[in-house]
């Protein structure tokens, strides 16, 4: 169980970072 929440909370984390680079590269162009 606390891996899982770990992992979810990895995942989450990762989407975060994916979501503000998407962003950073669409303000860019």
């Amino acid at each position: 169980e606390t891996m899982r929440h770990i992992f979810m909370n990895n995942y989450q984390l990762c989407n975060e970072i994916s979501d503000r680079v998407v962003h950073h590269l669409v303000h860019s162009i």
